[in-house]
């Protein structure tokens, strides 16, 4: 009686099925890529390095230098930068207005009552009244200094 199932040597009959009880992955499941510390992403993205930008090198963190390249690919017509810079910002925008609106109600109990206010709260507050002045980037886009006469 002929076998069902010849095999050739590599798990596959001679029609180029796989036989009974044999697996394509004779290797296995690859082992999976483990997943990324928190701790060591925050490291990374702290970390300083030198950049180029307008002929200028500046010191920048890595962090830094991915939302300027974000930013820069934006400017430059990048559809889905546009769309995540648009998405953040309004995002940012309503994290803002929902602090300031709570920041005027602690304002206003601190001036009827500063004892009933916690001390976490006026500290908060302090934070963020030091942070609503003019915000000044870092990064400067345009080399600057005297220029040159021709």
């Amino acid at each position: 009686m002929a076998k069902k199932h010849s095999d050739r040597g590599d798990g596959r009959d001679a029609k180029g099925r796989w036989t009974k009880d044999t697996s394509g992955n004779l290797k296995g499941r690859p082992t999976s890529v483990p997943d990324l510390d928190m701790a060591d992403l925050i490291n990374f993205s702290r970390f300083p390095t030198e950049i180029t930008i307008s002929g200028e090198k500046q010191l920048m963190t890595r962090h830094e230098i991915v939302w300027f390249k974000v930013f820069e690919s934006a400017l430059k017509g990048g559809i889905t930068a546009q769309k995540y810079l648009i998405e953040k910002i309004e995002q940012a925008q309503m994290s803002r207005e929902y602090l300031e609106f709570y920041l005027d109600k602690w304002a206003d109990r601190l001036s009827d009552d500063p004892a009933s206010v916690p001390r976490e709260v006026v500290f908060m507050m302090e934070t963020i009244m030091a942070s609503r002045g003019p915000r000044y980037s870092r990064i400067r886009t345009r080399k600057g200094g005297k220029q040159k006469r021709s």
